[in-house]
Formats: C-alpha cells, sequence, structure tokens
C-alpha cells in the first residue's frame, strides 16, 4: 500500500509540474485560444513594435485583430488607443509597429480580435520606452557688438537618430537663472548644423548691458538645456569727424549745428542753408524758393511740372542750397535719397539711448562703425514737435515721382524707420556726408 501512494503522490507532482509550463503564444493558438499577447521588441525612445497571435478561425467572417495600448496597468478603449494590424503569418501571428511615444514611459497593452460577432482580448503585457539622452553646450556669445551678438551653443543626443530635434536661446537683460529665463526671457530659434553645433545672432540690445542667455534643445518630447552664461555689449565708440560706414560715401558723427552726436544740431527748410529753430514758419510764405500762399504754384527753382511754376527740372540741391555744404564748405554736402537708403539697407539700426537722449545707433554690418542719430523731432510753423521719440532727417533729392513741393527723406521712432517726402517748408535735421 505504501508503495502504491508512492506511485500516486510522484504522478500528481508530474502532473502538477506540467500544468505550470508556460506555453509559447502558438502553442495556444494551437491549443485553440483565440488570440495571445506576444511581446514588445525593438523599443526605443518614442517607438516600438508589438507582436500577437490570432487564431485564423476567428478572422474567417471578415474579423479584426490588433492591440489596444495605454499607460492605464488595465488598457481598454476608455483610457488607450486601439491599433488593427492587416497583415498576418500563416502561423497567425501579427505586428503593429507604433511611433510617437512618450520617453521614459511605461506603456501596458494587450492583443485583441474582433470576430465581428464578439470581442476577444488577450493578456495584458508592457514595456518601458527608452530615456532620452542629451546634452546642451552654452558656448561663449561671439561677435559682441554695441547692439548685438551671436549666441552659441552644441547638442549631442545619444540613441536614436531619428528622433526630432530642435534648438534655440532663451535671453534676457534682467533674469540671471534658468527658471528666470525659462519664464521672462527672450526666445530665439536657431538651426541645428550636422556636427550639432548652432547659432543664432540676437540684435538691437541697448549698448554698454549685461545680457544672460542659455542654450536649449527639444529631443524628441523632452527639454535639455546648458549652463547660463552672460556677456556685455560694447560701449559706444563714436568717431569724431567723418565716419566710415563702409559705404559710397562717409557720415558725419554729428547732425549739422550740433558739437556732439548726441545733440539735436539745427532745423532746416529743403533748400535753406539757415537754422529756423528760432523763426517763426508760415507753411508756404517763406518756403525757400517759393512765392505766394499756395503750395501748388508760385515755384521758381528745382521744380518740373509748369503748373507749379518755373520749370528747371533740377532734382537734386545745388552746392549754394545745400544746408551742409553752405555752413561747413569743403567736401561737406547733404546725402542724397539713394544714399540714405543704402544706410538703411547696409546697416542695423538699434533705438537706444546716449547720454539721456534716445534715438537709433546706426551700425554697419561689416566693419562695425556706428553713428548716432538723434530723435531730434521736426518743426511746423508753431513749434517743434516729436523731440525725444521722433526723427525727421533731408536728403537733397526732390520728389521726382509726383509733385515738387516736396522732397525726400528719412523719418523714424523707437519702432520704425521709413523713407517718405514732406512739405519743403517744414525745418528738418540734417546730417551731413562727405565724399
Amino acid at each position: 500500500m505504501k508503495k502504491i501512494a508512492q506511485i500516486i503522490f510522484t504522478c500528481c507532482l508530474i502532473l502538477c509540474s506540467c500544468e505550470k509550463v508556460e506555453r509559447s503564444p502558438l502553442e495556444q493558438i494551437q491549443a485553440g485560444a483565440p488570440v495571445v499577447t506576444d511581446q514588445a521588441a525593438s523599443v526605443t525612445e518614442n517607438t516600438v513594435v508589438l507582436y500577437g497571435y490570432v487564431n485564423p478561425q476567428f478572422l474567417l467572417i471578415g474579423g479584426e485583430c490588433g492591440f489596444i495600448i495605454s499607460i492605464s496597468p488595465s488598457p481598454s478603449l476608455d483610457n488607450g488607443k486601439k491599433f488593427a494590424s492587416y497583415e498576418i503569418d500563416l502561423n497567425g501571428r501579427y505586428s503593429v509597429a507604433l511611433e510617437g511615444l512618450s520617453s521614459s514611459t511605461k506603456y501596458y497593452f494587450k492583443a485583441y480580435v474582433n470576430t465581428g460577432v464578439s470581442y476577444l482580448e488577450g493578456e495584458t503585457k508592457g514595456f518601458t520606452t527608452k530615456s532620452v539622452r542629451a546634452r546642451v553646450t552654452t558656448a561663449s556669445a561671439s561677435d559682441v557688438s554695441v547692439t548685438s551678438a551671436m549666441l552659441n551653443g552644441s547638442l549631442s543626443v545619444e540613441g536614436e537618430e531619428k528622433l526630432s530635434k530642435s534648438v534655440s536661446f532663451l535671453y534676457s537683460t534682467s533674469e540671471k537663472t534658468l527658471e528666470g529665463l525659462k519664464s521672462n526671457g527672450e526666445r530665439e530659434s536657431a538651426s541645428l548644423e550636422e556636427n550639432g553645433s548652432f547659432s543664432r545672432k540676437i540684435e538691437f540690445l541697448s549698448l554698454n548691458t549685461t545680457c544672460y542667455y542659455v542654450a536649449c534643445a527639444k529631443v524628441h518630447d523632452k527639454e535639455f538645456y546648458g549652463e547660463v552664461k552672460s556677456f556685455t555689449t560694447k560701449k559706444l565708440q563714436l568717431p569724431s569727424g567723418a565716419v566710415d560706414m563702409g559705404l559710397s560715401v562717409k557720415w558725419s558723427s554729428t547732425n549739422l549745428g550740433a558739437s556732439k552726436p548726441e545733440e539735436y544740431g539745427g532745423y532746416y527748410q529743403w533748400a535753406g542753408t539757415k537754422d529756423v529753430s528760432s523763426t517763426s514758419i508760415d507753411p508756404w510764405d517763406n518756403c525757400p524758393y517759393h512765392s505766394g500762399s499756395s503750395p501748388i504754384s508760385g515755384w521758381i527753382k528745382y521744380n518740373t511740372k509748369a503748373s507749379y511754376g518755373t520749370v528747371d527740372n533740377k532734382t537734386t540741391l545745388e552746392p549754394s542750397d545745400d544746408a551742409a555744404t553752405a555752413n561747413l564748405g569743403g567736401k561737406w554736402r547733404m546725402p542724397t535719397d539713394a544714399e540714405w537708403t543704402e544706410l538703411r539697407n547696409n546697416c542695423t539700426w538699434t533705438w537706444t539711448t546716449l547720454n539721456a537722449i534716445d534715438g537709433y545707433v546706426v551700425t554697419n554690418n561689416k566693419n562695425g562703425n556706428s553713428i548716432f542719430l538723434p530723435a531730434a523731432g521736426r518743426l511746423y510753423s508753431d513749434g517743434l514737435y516729436g523731440v525725444g521719440t521722433y526723427g525727421g532727417y533731408w536728403s537733397s533729392s526732390l520728389n521726382s515721382d509726383g509733385t515738387p513741393n516736396v522732397a525726400y527723406y528719412v523719418h523714424f521712432n523707437s519702432d520704425n524707420v521709413h523713407r517718405d517726402n514732406h512739405y519743403r517748408y517744414n525745418g528738418q535735421s540734417v546730417r551731413p556726408v562727405s565724399e
């Protein structure tokens, strides 16, 4: 009896051991299971391939198989997403490749089959996407001028090369910490080079001011930051006399009638050579080379239309009518409309304050030389307007496209710099040029 009992006990152990042996997904399908969750493979920071098995007999009536994936340990159609598969091999194995997953995230998934009559699911399994591994380095700023600088950085990424990447800089003249820059800093995007470097020029900074900045990168769904660094814009070094701006003419360092770059200087009518800042200007009665009070008649010089008066077809001021030439002599003269355009197109204009006077620092993009144009305002018949907020500077060019009672000039405020034309009787600033 003892021998028989021992044999029975041994057989029971063998049977129990056999029941604990886990069958493969294919074996489960062959044993009649409708759908089995297999494995997750090729897991990266944002992609995965899911595998499962379906019993072909459950698809004979046009059913569908696939996976439900979720960050919930119990994935369902309510908390996850469904992805169907349309390629099944002869053993009933199928797969779905997923993209755009969050990095460093635990996902749960299970296979399903919809027979058209019933909906069946396999067991739940899980996987964790890889962490994004990247490093951002904030490099020293370069090409620092009085109003601009080149910010530099680099990015290195380990792992999946297909991860999306974008780079930028945060900067501020008041925020010194990373958290402060993230909350209140200005952001400028940059282009990532093949070697991982990136740069961005920032402009319109105040002179002699410390700026704090940090290189930033977003790799897939993660933000990375370098070390916060700083630079200080240069003090404004304004040459005296004729300043080489790398253009066709040299520009005076001061307005006509001024002794310092920030001084407003005098106000001159077009074709007038005297400062009229202390003179009462009637709109047309005392305009140079004009008689009478009508703006569309009485012109005796610099006129291209017979209906306006005597036609001489002169469109550029002669030396005797050029305020700069008449007051400074030598090669000094007023700039033409084309020369103003050249200054506007080839220089960086930055609104700033010089010795408590607002205006524009104009810096050549090639040689770095600068001049300062103060916002001197404009003189009308009853006084000055816009002093400190507006600047108007005559050219020596008559308006050649329309009426001859106006001439071209450049005017600006803190937001914009424009080329336009204005009535010749207005009193405006003159910035001389020389050959």
